[in-house]
């Protein structure tokens, strides 16, 4: 329930992609802002028990086609987000951060998060799906934590959030003539 209610305003929660349950995510979205298209995905509530909890949000944008925005929102606890890197097949990619950390957490003072924007180029997503294991690493002030992304060939959760997001922006994509 804690990202529900951190995100409410943006959920539709009986909204499914093609069958795919994903259990921390709500489906792609696109919205069109003139002759902008963005097509970015939510989380729908954080079902982590973890002290540090990780969740990655994808967002893309038809005005950078070949960008990806990552945020990274780390539940359960307000830190400093220093850094964020993916290790695929064993070689880490370090992301480019936008700006600082942004901390929240709703009126009674539960339900604490930290969010940071990265950013690296879409065929990232490409890479990971053809890899046999990808990680998620964020480091804190407060030490490190990891999001699985694909195990031994095996998608995550996290990992299905990539695999739907890639097929939405690749409709979108032919939709609108980019590459």
């Amino acid at each position: 329930m804690k990202f529900y209610i951190l995100f409410g305003a943006l959920l539709f929660s009986n909204y499914s992609f093609s069958g795919i349950y994903l259990q921390n995510y709500e489906a792609p979205r696109t919205i069109k802002y003139g002759v902008n298209t963005i097509v970015f995905m939510e989380p729908k509530k954080d079902a982590c028990s973890q002290k540090m909890c990780v969740v990655v949000t994808p967002k893309w944008n038809s005005v950078e086609p070949k960008k990806l925005q990552l945020r990274n929102h780390v539940a359960q606890i307000h830190v400093n987000i220093s850094s964020a890197s993916i290790l695929i097949d064993g070689q880490e990619i370090i992301l480019n951060t936008e700006n600082d950390t942004i901390l929240s957490e709703n009126l009674d003072g539960t339900n604490k998060l930290s969010m940071q924007n990265h950013y690296a180029n879409f065929d990232i997503i490409e890479r990971i799906m053809n890899a046999q294991d990808a990680i998620l690493k964020i480091r804190t002030a407060n030490g490190e934590t990891e999001s699985r992304i694909k195990s031994k060939g095996s998608l995550s959760i996290q990992g299905e959030v990539f695999e739907a997001f890639k097929s939405s922006v690749k409709a979108e994509k032919q939709k609108l003539g980019i590459e």
